[in-house]
């Protein structure tokens, strides 16, 4: 099948197809054969998995261009709901070296359109949108010899990747997994991870159930006392971390103390919360809308949908671009780590700049294309 998708691919730019097919691009008609030999960034649900009672996996076959991913990376799902594309980014579950499935498990939201109707309606056959892999937070090409994964909740999805690489890999290091789950119902891939640590040479998992062990701050703090019962070698590890912003900023706060902060790796499902001071006091001005703000200090997104506007956006964590918008005056700040992107310079000849309003607040008076 992987041979077919990428005679197919090849197929969908060759110049004499290109010719015959004419006004439609080849691609465009082999779409009617099989939805994924096309160039575009596409996937086909293979399988569903209810994994809790709000957490869903989807299982993708990727086009056949798919370049594949790191462990712990992430990627951006396109799905139209009701007419609209939606984009999220997930981070993808499966091993690195699995290059024809996807894995993405995720949690529905009270609040959340994609995840709730994914949950409802995602079957076989479903073809959705699927981003090429992206994201700093991986594991090395040089494997550490002491790893310790910790996932929390649905934030189980990096660690668990690495752990499956690193089964398929036969590594031979200490490796051990911590997860944290409110309760035995919301435990993730518990069957999975006891058959991997048996998988492995000397591979630990522990199940921290915050609300039935007795010990309700697991699933907030992580404590020096814990990882030294857990990984005695924590410090010296390789560790990667993911789950609510508590955890993280636990986390964070001990290795600064503790260890070394470049051993860890963090994987936040939103931008961590910036305190940038009083606000400026500026206008926002949406200039194709003809609305003018006075700058509260939330991101350009959060005011332009607060005075009625309705801007396309869809990750609101800076990564998959659908909030991007001419920026035609005055300097903001990236929320994510505090960068202050310079105004357009006319006088240079460069009159308008890109900007992520969903991660980006303004430093004074500011005009966007809104």
């Amino acid at each position: 099948m992987r041979t077919l998708d990428r005679l197919a691919r090849r197929a969908a730019r060759s110049p004499v197809l290109s010719t015959l097919t004419h006004p439609y691009p080849p691609g465009r008609l082999l779409e009617l054969v099989d939805p994924l030999w096309s160039d575009r960034d596409r996937a086909e649900v293979e399988s569903v998995r209810h994994e809790t009672d709000d957490v869903v996996t989807l299982v993708l076959r990727p086009a056949a261009g798919w370049p594949g991913h790191r462990a712990g990376q992430h990627t951006v799902l396109r799905v139209e709901v009701d007419g609209v594309t939606h984009a999220r980014a997930f981070t993808i579950a499966s091993s690195a070296h699995d290059h024809a499935r996807v894995e993405l498990t995720m949690k529905a939201h009270p609040d959340g359109v994609v995840v709730p109707w994914l949950r409802q309606h995602a079957a076989p056959g479903l073809v959705v949108g699927l981003d090429h892999a992206s994201g700093d937070v991986h594991l090395p090409d040089e494997r550490p010899d002491d790893v310790l994964l910790v996932g929390a909740g649905s934030g189980t999805t990096p660690p668990l990747s690495v752990l499956r690489t690193l089964r398929d890999e036969g590594h031979t290091g200490r490796v051990t997994f911590v997860h944290l789950a409110r309760t035995r119902a919301d435990a993730l891939f518990v069957d999975e991870l006891r058959a991997a640590a048996d998988a492995l040479a000397d591979c630990r998992v522990h199940v921290l159930l915050t609300r039935e062990d007795g010990h309700p701050g697991h699933g907030t703090r992580l404590g020096a006392d814990l990882l030294d019962r857990l990984h005695p070698t924590w410090r010296d590890a390789l560790a990667v971390v993911c789950g609510p912003a508590p955890l993280l900023e636990a986390a964070e706060a001990l290795w600064h103390e503790q260890s070394d902060p470049s051993r860890l790796l963090v994987e936040r499902f939103r931008p961590a919360p910036l305190v940038l001071g009083e606000p400026g006091g500026g206008t926002i001005t949406f200039t194709r809308s003809g609305v003018e703000v006075d700058d509260d200090g939330r991101t350009l997104l959060e005011q332009a949908e607060a005075a009625g506007l309705t801007p396309e956006s869809g990750c609101r964590m800076g990564i998959c671009h659908s909030c991007d918008v001419r920026k035609t005056a005055g300097p903001t700040r990236d929320v994510r780590d505090g960068r202050v992107h310079a105004g357009p310079t006319p006088g240079e000849g460069n009159t308008t700049d890109t900007v992520q309003v969903c991660i980006s607040v303004a430093c004074g008076d500011v005009a966007v294309d809104l």
